[in-house]
């Protein structure tokens, strides 16, 4: 019944495969908006395209069972929609993600490439090694 990318074990994972989920999920959020900073310019090229991606993806978006997902894939995508700056709007749009609320230290870093360049400041402080 699941066979999303979110609810695979990661078991034998490396870093190229929680980078793949990154990406996944990434792509998946950016249909959650317009986030507060678009909201505020909506003439901005910014929101003008999200306009475009806004509630195309809300199937699955509503689909999503978190309790299923994995606890490092409930990490990454709690982290990944805060710093996209789209928590509260995705919990507030989507209840089934209200449990992304309840996540809590993952107790290890979660290396997305075996050679991380700590480019993204808030994912580096959670733990999220890209």
């Amino acid at each position: 019944m699941y066979d999303e990318i979110y609810y695979e074990k990661h078991d034998s994972w490396h870093p190229e495969d929680y980078y793949a989920l990154w990406r996944y999920l990434s792509r998946l959020f950016q249909y959650v908006g317009p986030t507060p900073a678009q909201a505020a310019n909506p003439t901005s090229n910014s929101a003008r395209i999200q306009a475009k991606k806004t509630g195309r993806r809300d199937d699955e978006l509503a689909a999503m069972d978190v309790p299923k997902m994995p606890v490092e894939t409930r990490y990454l995508a709690k982290h990944l929609l805060i710093h996209q700056m789209r928590f509260d709007l995705a919990l507030e749009r989507f209840p089934n993600l209200r449990p992304l609320e309840q996540v809590g230290d993952l107790g290890r870093k979660l290396y997305l490439d075996s050679n991380p360049k700590l480019v993204y400041d808030y994912l580096t402080r959670v733990g999220i090694l890209l």
